[in-house]
């Protein structure tokens, strides 16, 4: 019967030749923790017939457990041998006998057993007084899959007796009184006498000791040829007795092997310390010979060799191999020797533990493709260890308690790990292509090591005398503490920092080769500076973290010089401490970039030869006081940001200067901190401008400065420029409130905006120009008012140009030419800040204070003329015939029509807003003046005597003119707000004679001049009374803002009488509002927002979502709005352009993100601590808050609980929670006002 764990089975045999017939029970109960027994009963046992040397075959069935056989013997010695024939199950076996008067036994009870774990081979001896019968049980150790087949044999062997003597030499102490000879099998068990070798060599075949077997060698040798099989104990016991086994040799489970100081064994064959043995060899040698192949099994943790040689000859090899259940080391406690000419192999993927020496001699090979070597050296000093060409490791590790030193090179193709102790390189060269770790000590010896390796290397931290790279593939990286290399020689391969720090005083390349790349940590470069030792740019550099300085080098690093370069960068630090960069424009090899983002920092100077040095990020730095530096970008390249710092920040105050010469182009920030710049010819800045010193340190020169790209920059505080161009892109320079700009030359807006706050200030010497696609604002609101004036009180050119944008608002304008703000033919002038309650003043003598050539109809509100003290001639001029300026509610001395120039009198001092709905004009006035009608000329007049009714107003034959287009004009009328316009008149025609052509056009015309014609009238036909006349004239005019011309047009208007015009109205509907509805969500959740905020900008328009998260807005304008929703705890959002149909219901849903807390809220955890957001332990002086688990807010809150922090002191606070992976972030409440400020 077994057990569930089957190495715990257990069997009774029951005596069924000699024992009385009875009725026998077995009683089975677990063992101890078994819940499941199994119980197998063998019973009607056949006969087991063994003739001596043939092999009886007994099938193994997956689920047997015991088999019993019958065995009949007489009486002699016999030698059991079962082994396993197929399958891998381990199947033991036992003999058993009735001779001591027990008729059933238990496996103890067994006379003879073999019970070696693991094994595929099991024998025993058996010693027979009595002629009977026998039982023998086969019983299973380690269950297998599937079927399998065992064979027993009684095997012709040499069988020790031992009857007479100890001495092997005499014939009776052996079966059949025959001394073995060479081919003999030879089994030694228990005997009267243990058997010894002394007085001459032995010699057998194969060689069995069993499991209560004893052999001694005593002063000779024995010779084994073939196998040994050790269950037992083998002493080998003098200095020079030798034992040489060409077979096999194989110590199992229990044995012993003793070897003296210098005795050894000669082994041909294979070599296994099997399962579970405890065999540690403290003396002698073990010596792999012979012209065949030798393995070494190892099954156990708990053996080794002492000393181990190879000496192989014909090409054969020794070697550590893998073995079903060898997942053991092989550990050797002496040395370890392979001989010239011997081959030995590491196949194993389980270590060699080497406590000795190791040589391997010139001529020998030796190879680790798997597993690791280890120098084990217990005691003090250590091993050498000198390699032939050609040998190499896989993995090796350095633990030994003083040291390792190397007599020859060595090739490693593993990993090298230091655990303790000191690896001393002795001046050999150590080639590895594992990662380098040390923990403990590294003598370099002025050694050079090569990593070669095709995969990742990893150093953790080194002192290296020489360090090469040669790797075709596959990056050399330095991730932790710091590494030094005297001399760095660079083949081929890639270096990478990614939190360590890597330091190389000489560059035996005279450059920068290979491929560096720096993630974190720190990489400084050092270079000579006498001849020939340069520190340019061949290899590729990639950082995007941490700091590479550059020290040295006899001249500039050229980019490239000698080989393809490229340097990569999105974060970090290069710094050439030493030297300048040039960016060299060479035909022959190439340099690339790609920076985005870090800092370039830079000693001396920069020379961007070539036109493809572009960078989109990062910042080039300029520092060091000590000398003067120029800057030189081709045109076409550029830098992203620029700082410069060469000051010395002592009190001496040292500093230097950086003069950039050409044209330079900056895509993002320039910033001075300290020292000088003079500027180049150009300079483009498409990011902020800061100057944190004063404007004396940015001296301009007669340069031009272009703020450009496509960022809204501020302008920098003070500063003082010669040309200063705005070519933004869709973008703004802004100038904060109470600043001034400073330009001595010209200041030109040629695309983006100008923006100018209240009580800012606009200095200008030369002029200013807005050009098409710029635009100046210069909205002083309520505020300060914007000064607009020269720099040095002279006069100044102000032009905007066609294309070009002005708006301003309290604004102050003097001391400008004679043109003086002069707003060309098409210039825009957008919104409501035309000029808006601004002062123009001290024009130029002779000059106007404005020229106004634009065609548009602009009304000035609120404009200012002081005192005329400077001999200006006109307030305004007009020089184009259309387009109208009004002025309402101009003020000042010099306000007026009395001062303007208006050669078409399109200029207005007074102002009216256009008419609204509904209009009617019947002349009862008699004036053209009650509703501001214009009447382009002296034909036009109000006609007291006829009308429909009376009066009316008429065109007249006289004065008399020819070729005329004269208009009735009426004021403006908004029809913005209105969808139908209904245009209706009288019209009478009194003829006189239509030999000319004369015509009545009526017109609806809009502000930009353009026009619809209504009708059109002629002489043709004859005169005609009243008539009444009606237009729908909405397709045209809903929406717009337009006038109502009726245009007498002919040849010569002495051929009528006259037009006449009468009842003239203008009538429109409104359209039906619309609704506008709509929800509100929580954009992640979507989750309706219940009290949720809607208001239509610009507007009274609003509503509160309500119980539904729903809103509803009624009666609103038909028309696109923005709307916006906004709700407590989230962020607003604007939908735009929302369209409200007439009579209809618009939709616009809102989706609100929440806004994180400043500090933690309840509101970011609204499902408590059940989704993992509870803090267990918080520890902080006097708060001792320990295994609470949720707090009483249901959230990570301790608010409530207090402690008293000493400013200035430093305190540990220590967190913990029982969820994984959280993120803790602390708040504290520094004074205590309940308010958490952030840091």
């Amino acid at each position: 019967m077994e057990s569930y764990h089957l190495k715990r089975q257990n069997f009774v045999v029951l005596d069924g030749n000699h024992l009385p017939t009875e009725t026998y029970g077995i009683k089975v109960r677990p063992h101890d923790g078994d819940t499941t027994v199994y119980v197998q009963y063998e019973g009607d046992n056949d006969e087991l017939t063994l003739t001596p040397g043939a092999t009886v075959q007994l099938n193994w069935q997956e689920d047997k457990f015991v088999e019993m056989r019958d065995i009949h013997l007489a009486p002699g010695y016999y030698y059991f041998e079962m082994y396993r024939i197929s399958g891998n199950m381990d199947v033991d076996m036992a003999f058993f006998s009735s001779t001591d008067g027990n008729y059933y036994s238990r496996i103890w009870d067994a006379d003879y057993i073999s019970e070696n774990y693991g094994n595929t081979k099991e024998s025993f001896v058996v010693d027979i007084t009595e002629e009977d019968d026998y039982g023998i049980c086969f019983f299973l150790k380690e269950r297998g899959t599937g079927n399998g087949m065992i064979g027993i044999k009684i095997d012709e062997a040499f069988i020790w007796t031992g009857d007479v003597s100890n001495n092997w030499h005499d014939p009776d102490n052996w079966v059949g009184h025959i001394v073995p000879n060479a081919a003999s099998k030879v089994v030694i068990g228990d005997g009267p006498n243990d058997p010894r070798i002394t007085g001459s060599d032995a010699v057998c075949g194969t060689l069995n000791i069993q499991g209560n077997g004893n052999l001694r060698i005593m002063d000779h040798n024995l010779t084994i040829n073939n196998n040994l099989n050790l269950y037992g104990d083998l002493y080998i016991l003098n200095t020079d007795s030798r034992i040489s086994c060409y077979g096999d040799v194989l110590a199992v489970r229990y044995s012993y092997l003793e070897m003296t100081e210098g005795s050894g064994m000669y082994v041909h064959g294979d070599w296994t310390f099997d399962t579970d043995i405890i065999l540690n060899l403290n003396h002698g040698f073990v010596n792999f010979t012979g012209d065949e192949n030798s393995l070494i099994y190892i099954k156990s943790d708990d053996c080794r060799f002492f000393d181990l040689k190879v000496t192989k000859t014909d090409g054969a090899f020794a070697a550590f191999d893998m073995c079903p259940g060898g997942v053991y080391p092989l550990r050797i406690g002496g040395a370890f020797q392979i001989e010239p000419g011997a081959i030995y192999i590491g196949y194993s993927m389980n270590p060699t533990i080497l406590d000795g020496t190791y040589l391997a001699y010139i001529g020998s090979q030796v190879t680790f493709p798997n597993g690791k070597i280890t120098f084990n050296h217990p005691g003090p000093g250590g091993p050498g260890v000198y390699s032939s060409p050609g040998s190499y490791f896989n993995n090796v590790e350095i633990n030994v308690e003083d040291w390792v030193v190397l007599s020859s090179d060595i090739e490693i193709r593993g990993n090298l790990t230091i655990s303790d102790g000191v690896l001393k390189a002795n001046g050999h060269d150590i080639y590895i292509k594992g990662s380098w770790t040390n923990n403990s000590g590294f003598n370099h010896g002025n050694a050079r090591v090569i990593f070669t390796g095709s995969l990742t290397q990893q150093v953790n931290g080194e002192n290296f005398y020489e360090l090469e790279i040669d790797k075709f593939n596959g990056e050399l990286r330095f991730h932790e503490n710091y590494t030094s290399v005297q001399h760095l020689d660079w083949t081929q391969g890639t270096i990478r920092v990614n939190g360590g720090e890597f330091e190389a005083f000489d560059l035996l390349d005279n450059g920068i080769y290979g491929n560096y790349i720096l993630t974190a940590g720190q990489i400084d470069l050092h270079q000579g500076t006498g001849s020939g030792e340069f520190i340019d740019l061949n290899g590729s550099l990639e950082i995007t973290g941490g700091v590479m300085n550059i020290h040295g080098g006899v001249d500039d690093s050229y980019w490239p010089y000698s080989s393809d370069a490229s340097l990569t960068m999105s974060d970090g630090v290069l710094d050439f401490r030493n030297r300048g960069i040039r960016v060299y424009d060479y035909s022959v090899h190439n340099f690339t970039e790609n920076i985005t983002g870090g800092t370039i920092r830079i000693s001396q100077g920069l020379d961007v030869e070539n036109d493809t040095f572009t960078p989109t990020g990062g910042t080039v730095f300029f520092y060091n006081y000590d000398d003067d530096a120029e800057i030189d970008v081709n045109e076409g390249s550029n830098l992203f940001n620029l700082t410069m710092d060469k000051s010395s920040k002592s009190p001496e105050a040292l500093a230097s200067t950086l003069t950039a010469v050409g044209t330079l182009n900056i895509n993002g920030d320039f910033t001075i901190d300290g020292g000088n710049f003079e500027a180049p010819g150009e300079m483009y800045i498409a990011g902020n401008f800061n100057n944190n010193l004063t404007p004396a340190h940015f001296d301009e020169l007669v340069g031009n400065v272009i703020f450009d790209g496509e960022m809204d920059i501020v302008y920098p505080e003070d500063e003082i420029f010669y040309n200063l161009t705005i070519d933004k892109n869709d973008a703004s320079v802004v100038l904060p409130e109470g600043q001034t700009i400073s330009v001595t030359k010209i200041l030109t807006v040629d695309n983006g905006q100008l923006i100018c706050n209240p009580g800012s200030s606009l200095l200008i010497d030369g002029g200013v120009s807005v050009n098409n696609g710029g635009g100046l604002y210069l909205p002083g609101g309520g505020g300060d008012a914007i000064t607009v004036t020269s720099l040095s009180k002279g006069d100044y050119v102000f032009d905007v140009n066609a294309g070009g944008q002005i708006a301003a608002e309290n604004v102050e304008f003097s001391n400008m030419d004679t043109d003086g703000v002069n707003i060309h033919s098409g210039a825009y002038l957008p919104g409501d800040w035309i000029f808006k309650n601004c002062t123009f003043k001290d024009g130029a003598l002779g000059g106007t204070l404005i020229t106004w050539d634009n065609g548009a109809d602009i009304v000035i509100y609120d404009a200012v003329f002081p005192t005329n003290t400077t001999g200006s001639t006109y307030n305004v001029t007009k020089n184009a015939d259309n387009g109208y300026l009004h002025f309402d509610n101009a003020t000042g001395d010099f306000a007026g029509e009395a001062f303007e120039n208006d050669l078409y009198d399109r200029v207005n001092w007074e102002y009216v807003p256009p008419f609204t709905f509904p209009f009617l004009e019947t002349w009862d006035s008699g004036s053209f003046e009650t509703n501001r009608w214009t009447a382009t000329g002296e034909n036009w007049a109000v006609n007291n005597n006829i009308g429909n009714p009376e009066p009316s107003a008429k065109f007249s034959y006289s004065p008399r003119v020819f070729d005329y287009n004269l208009d009735l004009r009426t004021h403006f009328f908004d029809a913005t707000d209105y969808e139908t316009v209904i245009l209706s008149y009288d019209i009478l025609f009194d003829e006189y004679q239509s030999q000319t052509v004369e015509e009545l056009f009526v017109r609806v015309v809009f502000e930009n001049g353009d026009f619809y014609t209504v009708a059109t009238y002629d002489n043709q036909g004859g005169g005609f009374g009243w008539t009444s006349e009606t237009f729908d004239v909405s397709g045209y005019v809903a929406g717009e803002i337009f006038k109502v011309f009726f245009r007498a047009h002919g040849q010569d208007s002495w051929y009528l009488n006259g037009w006449y015009i009468d009842n003239i109205s203008l009538s429109g509907e409104l359209p039906a509002p619309g609704d506008l509805s709509g929800k509100v969500y929580d954009e992640t959740t979507n989750e309706l927002l219940v009290g949720a905020f809607v208001q239509i900008e610009g507007t009274a328009f609003s509503a509160t979502t309500n119980s539904l998260g729903k809103y509803l807005i009624e009666d609103i304008p038909p028309g696109n709005y923005d709307v916006t929703a906004s709700f407590d705890g989230y962020g607003p959002k604007t939908n735009f352009e929302v369209e409200v149909h007439s009579g209809g219901t618009g939709q616009s849903s809102f989706y609100l993100p929440a806004i994180p807390p400043s500090y933690c809220t309840e509101a970011l955890y609204t499902a408590g601590c059940d989704e993992g957001d509870g803090l267990d332990d918080f520890i902080l002086v006097d708060i001792q808050n320990l295994g609470s688990g949720c707090s009483p807010g249901g959230y990570g809150d301790f608010t409530f609980l207090t402690t008293d922090l000493a400013k200035g002191y430093m305190y540990p606070l220590e967190i913990m929670s029982n969820y994984q992976n959280q993120f803790v972030s602390v708040w504290i409440d520094f004074n205590d006002n309940l308010e958490f400020e952030e840091g």
